[in-house]
């Protein structure tokens, strides 16, 4: 990962005359956390995080005369701002305290322009790695799926201790409501890694979604099943879809007189146990509709080709439609055969059809 390791970071005049009003008072004043990382990776800012180790009432006396914003005083935080730019203000007493309270070691860097950069636990040569590791303290369950994000939707991998402390903690995440972990949950499903990481941390996700582990050792469904998630368009219905349809497969199983599997119900079993899990997500009925809709139709556009469109269009909207059609396309891709390969691209082919 690149990022601008020169000794000073752009920060526009507005933040500069903030970090020197405080200065001139006889306090080090720090740009930091997430802040200070999205400056390291050349991006500009108009919102800006801001420490200071000096107490809220005498940052509120150094900025009379400024516009200062009290919403979030309950949360320790003064935002003063100038000419367009806003920074957050909030006071520290050790510095090194306060910059543990991030999670992640990448967010723990502070930067002032007369005392550099301030980076206790070794985030900026993490950044240039690109490895997501926890900072002291934060091994702790909520923080397991903002880690593997990091890993999913950019080009980090996850620091070994910190991998290591992800296990351990897997049996304290039937303590966390999954509602609170939704964004998070979403990030993983959505990012570009999604198949990799649902399969590398499968414990993880066994623990945060019970269904899915009656289904782990069941012939290669589960594995076929994240490798679609992560070869499929990231549209939310649609990955969830793709995750949750082989659920309850093993509920329904029945063997023919020669040996062969037969799932009778398996399909209405799915989507009863993606209404479940994704209400207790917090998801909408409307969301969860779709994911059913998806999960119940998928079958109907099996053996479709250009000649069928117009028909399939009485049938299913147009997003529905091509939400179905990429079902199939991901799920063939999943299956790597040269047949199921021509599949894919005959399903993708009618979806940028609609």
């Amino acid at each position: 990962m690149v990022i601008k390791m020169a000794g000073n970071l752009d920060l526009p005049k507005q933040t500069l005359e903030i970090l020197d009003k405080l200065g001139s008072r006889g306090y080090d004043a720090y740009v930091y956390g997430k802040c200070a990382r999205t400056l390291l990776k050349g991006r500009s800012l108009l919102d800006f995080d801001i420490i200071a180790n000096a107490g809220l009432d005498r940052i509120r006396a150094i900025f009379d005369g400024y516009k200062v914003i009290e919403d979030n005083l309950d949360k320790g935080e003064l935002i003063v701002t100038v000419l367009g730019v806003s920074a957050g203000i909030k006071p520290y007493a050790d510095l090194r305290e306060k910059l543990s309270e991030s999670a992640f070691t990448v967010d723990a860097i502070a930067y002032s322009p007369e005392k550099g950069f301030k980076d206790p636990f070794g985030g900026l040569k993490h950044m240039e790695e690109g490895v997501a590791a926890f900072t002291p303290n934060s091994a702790k369950p909520e923080n397991i799926l903002p880690a593997l994000a990091w890993y999913s939707e950019e080009d980090y991998t996850v620091a070994p201790e910190t991998k290591e402390a992800i296990f351990g903690l897997v049996p304290d995440l039937a303590g966390v409501r999954p509602a609170f972990m939704r964004g998070d949950f979403e990030r993983v499903v959505l990012g570009k890694k999604a198949g990799a990481v649902l399969d590398e941390y499968a414990e993880v996700f066994f623990a945060l979604i019970p269904e899915l582990e009656p289904v782990r050792d069941y012939e290669d469904f589960l594995p076929r099943a994240f490798k679609s998630v992560g070869s499929s368009a990231p549209l939310l219905p649609l990955r969830l879809s793709l995750l949750f349809c082989e659920l309850g497969k093993p509920d329904c199983c029945s063997r023919d007189s020669d040996g062969g599997a037969r799932y009778l119900g398996h399909v209405e079993r799915a989507r009863i146990y993606a209404e479940r899990i994704m209400a207790r997500f917090g998801y909408s009925r409307e969301e969860i509709k779709e994911v059913g809709y998806i999960i119940e139709n998928r079958d109907r556009v099996s053996d479709a080709d250009d000649g069928d469109i117009k028909d399939l269009l009485k049938e299913h909207s147009v997003e529905r439609l091509k939400a179905l059609l990429l079902f199939k396309c991901a799920e063939s891709r999943a299956k790597k055969s040269r047949e199921a390969e021509h599949d894919a691209l005959r399903y993708k082919r009618l979806a940028e059809r609609l």
